[in-house]
């Protein structure tokens, strides 16, 4: 797969089977469209290609203290875009001035020039050009002019509901880590660089990997019993707590892990985090003793999981179909 940044004109080299979208979650709704995209691109010989944005518009229209969380950082979302197999991969900045462009410029600009699209793919809520004036409806009259076709997937839905991106971050939000797995179509995983903390972990018999965040803030928040995959692909049970620290006063959101007999110093790898079973919310205890007691029956919590779960021969938390 290659990533292209910005527009570029030809940027496919030749003609092309794209699909444009925010992409933020990568859902089973997002993989359909993906899939139409790769099997008419195999029928007419040609790349496929996907468009996406970031920031995320849904980031872009409000302020700093709404910015929704992620549930994929930028990284993320460009290594599942690649586990699926797509030849191409369009990242463009979503500026003021792109915000601001009217759907006929937007046509050409990306659809037109640096796609050269043949075939366009998208999904059946798609809209962009300034205030959403550009749908299907305007996509297939300017491909009538130009010589472009374009498909809309219709969106999938489960028990009723129609499955997005916002309601994969709330059921996230709301603990339900099985059915957000399901809608993903993969087990939830947070990345991210180790970083060195203040060492309390350490002081109270409890040493932690911590990622840090700033902005773009995963939807987790609580206490839960994980699997964490380190360098070399080493897979290590431990617990997390994703959240602001109450106890300490926290002030910036954090996942602290900490690996159930692991004593290695990780900072500055790459890990990746994994929740599976919920168990706590975040609560601020009166001290830290208090709060190394909760860490103590936590980690019993989590080992005792992990110990049924092994007995029955499935984790039900990463459980997908």
């Amino acid at each position: 797969m290659k990533l292209i940044r910005g527009m570029k004109t030809k940027a496919c080299g030749q003609k092309c089977v794209a699909t444009i979208g925010a992409f933020d979650a990568l859902h089973i709704g997002h993989q359909a469209v993906i899939k139409k995209t790769k099997l008419l691109a195999k029928r007419l010989d040609l790349p496929a290609a996907l468009v996406m944005f970031e920031p995320l518009p849904s980031e872009f229209f409000v302020s700093p203290s709404d910015t929704p969380s992620r549930v994929y950082s930028f990284r993320q979302r460009l290594e599942i875009v690649q586990s699926l197999g797509l030849d191409y991969v369009v990242c463009l900045s979503f500026t003021p001035d792109l915000a601001m462009w009217p759907a006929e410029k937007f046509i050409n600009r990306v659809v037109i020039d640096t796609l050269q699209a043949r075939h366009l793919v998208i999904g059946d809520d798609f809209c962009f050009g300034k205030d959403r004036q550009g749908d299907f409806t305007t996509l297939r009259t300017y491909g009538e002019r130009y010589g472009f076709e374009v498909e809309k997937i219709a969106a999938v839905t489960r028990a009723g509901i129609r499955i997005s991106s916002t309601y994969i971050r709330q059921l996230l939000m709301a603990t339900e880590i099985i059915q957000a797995n399901r809608l993903l179509g993969r087990a939830y995983k947070i990345s991210g660089r180790v970083r060195r903390g203040n060492r309390r972990g350490t002081k109270i018999g409890y040493p932690t990997a911590n990622l840090v965040f700033n902005k773009q803030r995963p939807p987790l928040h609580g206490v839960y019993a994980a699997e964490l995959i380190i360098p070399k692909g080493i897979y290590l049970h431990g617990i997390i707590n994703a959240g602001l620290r109450p106890t300490v006063d926290g002030k910036q959101y954090r996942i602290e892990a900490h690996i159930f007999d692991f004593d290695e110093d990780l900072y500055g790898q790459r890990i990746e985090v994994r929740p599976l079973h919920y168990i706590r919310a975040e609560q601020k205890y009166a001290s830290l003793g208090e709060l190394k007691d909760a860490i103590a029956d936590d980690i019993q919590c989590a080992q005792s999981w992990f110990l049924e779960t092994e007995k029955s021969g499935k984790n039900a938390a990463v459980t997908v179909g």
